[in-house]
């Protein structure tokens, strides 16, 4: 079994000359940096516009290619962004690609979540409900019995608990 190629800055660099066009000043100045510090880096941020994300194996390529299907199925029910990709295919033989564009706003690690943030989760959770279950199916999405709501309210008591005891109210 061969090792799969690992993605460098200038790999990074030469693919972004490849997908975005070149205008009066070139593209060889974007900024092109990883997302996360240390580790082998799967997900850049291609300037301030992009962020490219590169399927390190086969499954995670799988997973992918579903996602951007799964993007475009979704989005007509949601009333929240979701990223569109401006490029996508290979970078390597087998693995794949995904030029997106940056959605506004960041993580829940980086930021306290807020009223608002709370609303566009509940819109996002409604507007996956609207999603027809067997057009996502058909995209690979496995279909799963509804959980028990007896099972949940049971699992639900010691986190409500933990959230009493914090004062989080």
């Amino acid at each position: 079994m061969t090792q799969a190629p690992t993605p460098t800055a200038d790999t990074v660099r030469r693919l972004v000359r490849s997908l975005l066009k070149e205008g009066a000043g070139g593209t060889s100045g974007i900024d092109v940096r990883p997302v996360a510090a240390g580790g082998a880096h799967t997900t850049w941020w291609v300037g301030t516009r992009h962020v490219l994300r590169l399927a390190p194996d086969r499954d995670a390529a799988a997973r992918q290619r579903r996602e951007l299907r799964l993007r475009d199925l979704v989005r007509p029910h949601l009333p929240v962004a979701v990223p569109a990709s401006v490029a996508h295919g290979e970078w390597a033989p087998g693995l794949t690609y995904t030029l997106d564009t940056v959605i506004p706003g960041g993580t829940a690690e980086e930021h306290d979540v807020s009223a608002v943030g709370e609303a566009d989760l509940a819109g996002l959770l409604t507007g996956l409900r609207e999603v027809p279950v067997r057009q996502a199916e058909t995209l690979g999405v496995p279909r799963t019995p509804p959980r028990s709501l007896e099972a949940l309210r049971r699992m639900a008591v010691p986190a409500a608990e933990r959230l009493a005891a914090a004062d989080e109210f």
